[in-house]
């Protein structure tokens, strides 16, 4: 029996206690009868009762399990021993890591060996805060709502200071790509955010050729796709000349997306120069260490469009979306750097928590380069070296 909403607090203040949280995240994650679902941002907070020690470091987690709840506790304390934790502490001691098992679902259990819901989970701040991230309309037990707690808990002000998940090693330039109405550009956001990165963004409306390409294309074709370029190009330039990859980046685009358009909008001559142009100025551009590559089905585009309403989008084709679709997937299925395809044809990256979640932990596990393909709707399933989808 596979047993869901299953939630597990995590923290520790001795030896790197990020590292340590994160490990034990995966180790969880690696066992056969875990799937780790969902897991908060890591949160500083000062020690309970008052005592001289450094700052804690905590996050929650939400997994599902075939284990039972005492036998899970036990897989718990083993990841515990393994990164050295003392069997006996004081109360409130320093710790290396400590995991607590806080929510199965809606059960009360009173073993003896657990008390589920945990005892101090509905007051205690660095429990609240991370399970509300992730569960924002979860109730606990006898207590109520998430949300209603963190605002009456008198624990101190926890601050927010990393993601749970990591980027794949050495990543700092990361590209969201994918075809008109997928999302690029809300998931950009989403995951500088999470990622303490910088955005590099696209102003499609400050392109004073685009509503006509969109009506004629072949009318200002070429001008729509200068002007693109000049602007992509001089956006990557200044990375280079003023060093900002301290930081990771995040871009809605590729320097290829310039090329993809181009082919379908341009002939002769016009494309000719434009070659000269596009391999010119982009040759010594930095590339992305990951692609995060966005597909759905063309009619699940165009719906989004629609919904959008954005005036400069409203007289994309769908001939147009189809063959745009094609290119991109021809392109990435031959990629030969890091990729990262998702299937968004049944998956809410913009809003949904669960779904976003997967997007992460398949980030964390990309350990070499290659092709790697994510399907959130298939419980997150990540599958190694599988080439692009076409979904026209």
């Amino acid at each position: 029996m596979k047993y869901a909403d299953v939630y597990i607090g995590l923290g520790a203040n001795l030896g790197e206690p990020e590292n340590q949280i994160r490990t034990a995240i995966r180790q969880l994650g690696q066992h056969s009868e875990i799937q780790v679902r969902a897991a908060s941002s890591l949160y500083r907070s000062p020690p309970m009762g008052g005592m001289d020690q450094p700052d804690y470091v905590n996050a929650v987690i939400r997994v599902t399990t075939d284990l039972e709840p005492e036998s899970l506790l036990q897989e718990m304390q083993e990841i515990e021993r393994r990164q050295g934790r003392e069997e006996k502490r004081a109360h409130w001691a320093p710790r290396r890591l400590d995991l607590d098992l806080l929510l199965w679902g809606e059960q009360r259990i009173d073993s003896g060996v657990l008390t589920i819901p945990h005892p101090g989970a509905h007051e205690r701040i660095f429990v609240l805060q991370p399970l509300r991230e992730i569960a924002p309309e979860l109730q606990i037990p006898g207590h109520g709502s998430v949300a209603d707690l963190v605002e009456q808990c008198s624990d101190p002000t926890i601050a927010r200071i990393a993601a749970s998940w990591q980027l794949p090693k050495e990543a700092r330039l990361i590209a969201v790509e994918g075809p008109i109405g997928v999302g690029k550009t809300t998931l950009c956001n989403r995951l500088a955010a999470d990622f303490n990165g910088m955005l590099m963004l696209e102003n499609y409306q400050a392109n004073p050729f685009l509503e006509q390409f969109y009506e004629q294309p072949h009318a200002s074709a070429l001008a729509a796709q200068v002007y693109f370029l000049v602007s992509r190009t001089s956006q990557m330039q200044r990375l280079k000349q003023e060093d900002l990859f301290r930081q990771p980046v995040f871009t809605d685009y590729t320097s290829e997306k310039s090329d993809w358009f181009s082919r379908l909008s341009l002939t002769g001559d016009e494309y000719d120069l434009w070659l000269d142009l596009y391999a010119h100025m982009t040759a010594s551009l930095p590339r992305p260490d990951v692609v995060i590559y966005l597909q759905a089905p063309v009619s699940h585009l165009l719906q989004r469009i629609r919904m959008r309403g954005r005036p400069f989008e409203r007289d994309v084709k769908e001939e147009f979306l189809e063959r745009l679709s094609m290119l991109m997937s021809e392109f990435f299925r031959g990629y030969s750097g890091t990729l990262l395809t998702v299937d968004t044809s049944c998956a809410n990256l913009s809003e949904g928590q669960q779904d976003y979640q997967s997007l992460l932990a398949a980030l964390d596990a990309i350990r070499e380069p290659g092709q790697h393909f994510l399907d959130p709707a298939q419980g997150g399933t990540i599958a190694l070296d599988a080439p692009g989808l076409a979904l026209v």
